[in-house]
């Protein structure tokens, strides 16, 4: 019956084709169908829409019917299809006449995610070749035939699959790339195998031979082969309020809320994510048992992002926004502890995590309730990975808070000079542009937090420093991060990046694969560099700590050009304000002190004459 109503639309296209063909009755070359998956972004779901392509001889027409409307980008890609199509097959394609008939009756049609499979009808209708009926195609068409990425993949495979398709056909991505962990999701989810191809030529290996695509589904590895065994013990020698046991306790933590989300992934399909996941968190446990308690928790804490975005594989619209409104009130609702002169790393360790946390939580639910009606679930899922990664910061934050509650020591506050090298360092981060790191900093800045801004702008310029480096051989990296590492060991923090440079180093040397050593000796200078930046301002911090209350009076924001001298109520000034206070209450002594003299001495004059009375 399916395949009767598809001939009778084959033969309804092939009429309506001759009706609106500016060469009425010309010689039909060929025909082709194909069924090419659609969103429907009213209620969020996918369907299947057959697509019609009646060629005839003629001089380059190109018509769609169906629809009450086609979009320009529908249109466009219905050109560029036929033009390379012509192209791929050695012909002229102003000698024919293209009509696509889409079954979407009375309904909009628009996007170019169908280019691909307006390509492969024509490559069919014009050499003859029948098309393979059990499977569907997504993605873009280039002009030179390179496959290009779309959106919507999740409902449109969930249509597939629901209208039994054997596989369904989706550009090629990076291997590592978060649209390939989408790929991996959705074929795991829904049981069909999502088969990556590149060009045109891929495309039609499948789509017109009887060939299995078993082994060529889509993968994802999460597990990295770390050589944690042969790790010698981190040893670098830690200065300064060193609390490695509250590192290792960080490290734990980190592992156990990535492992009990990795145990919340629950549905079917998803058992070779989560023993990857759990294999991740079962290396970095070994990792920090050799001492780099940061490199592992760095390494699980991707993986908590990982298991959240699985675990939330069957969100809604609804529920996705929810979700995250709930996790931006969690930190906003997070209160850091009384900075002191032993917990000082820990609270702006934390406060950076806080901030970082709501940032992105907040500008992702921005952007989410300005689009919630048009979000495909592909969508939704992009803003779920990004809010787990606030998150997890948020509730690292929140213990790390509580760590530093139990540090004791004198409460302080930062010293003067710290709103000029909060002001500094921020201009000099400038220079790489926008990023969260710089955003939260210019923050932390107009709150005169300025620890906060000092090591927050050391991030926005170390990471992105890093870059500079690039070119250099694996061997000039490891060598520049071993120099930078060993000296970069002020404060617990810096200490932590620089054992994780150094574990990359390691990495990197034992890597059997040139291109895998690189990546990881570019990671240890990263990390160096960051260790350098932080051992720095670790140390200008703690020697600006003075006693006092903090001031949380919002300033001007410092220039990103150059360093702004900007108001600042300083220890300096707060010691001037008291000496003026007590001078005044010193003079209105003064004062009240005469007035008492001159009364006593009227009282002392009467006194003498009635005790003279009383004597008598």
């Amino acid at each position: 019956m399916q395949r009767f109503n598809i001939y009778c639309l084959m033969g309804i296209a092939l009429a309506m084709s001759l009706m609106v063909n500016p060469a009425f009755g010309a010689q039909v070359v060929g025909t082709a169908t194909i069924r090419a998956p659609a969103v429907i972004l009213s209620n969020n779901s996918g369907s299947l829409t057959t697509f019609t392509l009646v060629v005839t001889s003629g001089d380059g027409y190109v018509a769609i019917n169906g629809p009450s409307s086609v979009g320009n980008s529908t249109f466009d890609s219905a050109q560029a299809a036929v033009m390379y199509a012509t192209q791929y097959l050695g012909l002229n394609y102003s000698n024919y006449n293209f009509t696509y008939t889409i079954s979407d009756n009375n309904q909009s049609v628009s996007g170019p995610s169908a280019g691909a499979a307006m390509t492969m009808l024509a490559i069919s209708a014009l050499s003859g070749r029948r098309l393979r009926s059990d499977f569907t195609m997504t993605g873009t068409i280039s002009s030179n035939g390179t496959i290009g990425v779309i959106g919507g993949v999740y409902d449109k495979a969930d249509a597939a699959k629901l209208n039994g398709m054997e596989f369904i056909m989706v550009p090629a991505v990076p291997a590592s790339s978060q649209e390939n962990e989408l790929y991996y999701l959705v074929q795991q989810n829904f049981g069909i195998p999502l088969v990556q191809v590149a060009n045109i030529s891929q495309e039609a290996y499948y789509a017109f031979n009887n060939v299995s695509v078993s082994g060529d589904e889509t993968y994802y590895n999460f597990y990295t082969d770390y050589n944690p065994g042969a790790l010698p013990y981190a040893n670098l020698s830690c200065s300064n309020n060193c609390s490695v046991s509250a590192f290792s306790r960080l490290a734990n933590f980190t592992l156990n809320t990535s492992q009990y989300e990795i145990d919340s992934i629950t549905q079917p399909g998803f058992g070779n994510v989560t023993r990857q996941l759990s294999s991740v968190i079962n290396e970095s446990r070994q990792i920090a048992s050799r001492g780099y308690f940061y490199a592992a928790a760095d390494i699980g804490f991707l993986d908590y992002i990982n298991a959240y975005y699985f675990a939330s594989s069957d969100a809604t619209r609804r529920g996705g926004l929810a979700t995250l409104q709930n996790a931006s009130a969690y930190c906003e609702s997070l209160s850091a502890p009384q900075l002191t002169e032993s917990n000082y790393e820990w609270v702006i360790a934390g406060e950076l995590r806080q901030a970082w946390g709501s940032y992105t939580i907040s500008s992702v639910v921005s952007a989410y309730s300005q689009n919630t009606s048009a979000l495909d679930t592909d969508e939704v899922l992009d803003a779920l990975y990004s809010g787990a990664e606030g998150i997890g910061w948020c509730k690292a934050a929140s213990f790390m808070y509580g760590m530093a509650s139990n540090m004791s020591g004198p409460t302080v506050f930062t010293g003067s000079g710290l709103s000029t090298l909060a002001s500094a360092r921020i201009a000099r981060a400038a220079q790489f542009g926008q990023s969260l790191y710089y955003a939260t900093a210019e923050e932390a800045y107009a709150s005169r937090n300025y620890p906060l801004a000092i090591i927050d702008a050391d991030y926005a310029y170390a990471i992105p420093a890093s870059s500079n480096y690039a070119n250099m051989s694996t061997a000039q990296l490891d060598a520049m991060a071993m120099s930078i590492s060993v000296n970069s060991t002020y404060g617990v923090w810096s200490t932590q990046f620089a054992e994780e440079s150094q574990f990359y180093i390691r990495e990197s040397s034992t890597a059997t694969n040139a291109t895998t050593a690189h990546s990881y000796a570019f990671q240890a200078i990263s990390s160096a560099l960051l260790a350098q930046q932080i051992s720095n301002d670790t140390y200008n911090i703690y020697k600006n700590l003075v006693q006092g209350a903090p001031s949380t009076t919002v300033v001007q924001l410092p220039s990103t050009a150059a360093t702004t001298n900007v108001f600042s109520f300083t220890a300096t000034s707060t010691i001037a304000m008291i000496w003026l206070v007590l001078g005044i209450i010193l003079i209105l002594d003064l004062i009240i002190l005469i007035m008492l003299f001159t009364i006593l001495s009227r009282m002392k004059g009467g006194g003498s004459r009635g005790q003279r009375r009383a004597n008598r």
